[in-house]
């Protein structure tokens, strides 16, 4: 931009919105793509960072990520189990469907109660390894629900604990939702819904 950096257009932002509220999903796009890239953008306040050349793809998964974290009301949407993502994982097969749905259930509980401790110690390195171990379990279910555990994973990493409160509530719900949605899940219920 030949007036002001990204840098500069972010801070502007977040300061306005400090005064008015409300907040804006902001994509960095940048042809820079090392780590460190992405936490300066994310330190900085952007909440998604893509490096350039930009796919189509990748940018339609940072814009689902971005609104899987806009609150709606504290209700979780319906349809949070993703078919498709279950079908996969257990490869169509009922008895390893029937396996991971029963370690989810008996996991997510305390998989949750370790991400509260963390944030509620406000220990952000125990908080992103909790997020991160939570995130290969529940992706597997739900595209929206893995989304929002990255987005934390991610914030938790930067140390921003401020921010993840809002997304571990949300991911609380969802959570609850998902312990709902699994429960007699088949391989048939799946493919049908896939289908949809």
């Amino acid at each position: 931009m030949p007036e002001l950096d990204g840098f500069q257009v972010i801070r502007a932002i977040r300061e306005r919105e400090q005064a008015a509220g409300g907040h804006l999903p902001v994509i960095a796009l940048t042809a820079r793509s090392r780590k460190e890239d992405r936490e300066q953008c994310l330190a900085a306040g952007m909440d998604e960072f893509l490096a350039k050349p930009v796919r189509a793809a990748e940018l339609q998964a940072a814009i689902e990520r971005l609104m899987a974290v806009v609150p709606r009301n504290d209700r979780p949407e319906p349809n949070l189990l993703d078919p498709p993502v279950l079908l996969a994982a257990c490869g169509g097969d009922a008895a390893i469907l029937n396996s991971i749905c029963q370690a989810f259930q008996a996991r997510l509980p305390d998989q949750l109660a370790s991400l509260q401790a963390a944030l509620a110690a406000e220990d952000a390195p125990r908080l992103r390894e909790a997020a991160h171990k939570l995130h290969g379990m529940v992706a597997a279910f739900s595209t929206t629900a893995g989304a929002v555990v990255s987005q934390l994973e991610d914030e938790a990493a930067a140390e921003r604990l401020a921010a993840c409160c809002p997304l571990a509530e949300q991911l609380g719900a969802m959570a609850r939702q998902l312990l709902q949605e699994v429960n007699g899940a088949s391989i048939d219920t799946l493919r049908r819904l896939a289908a949809v």
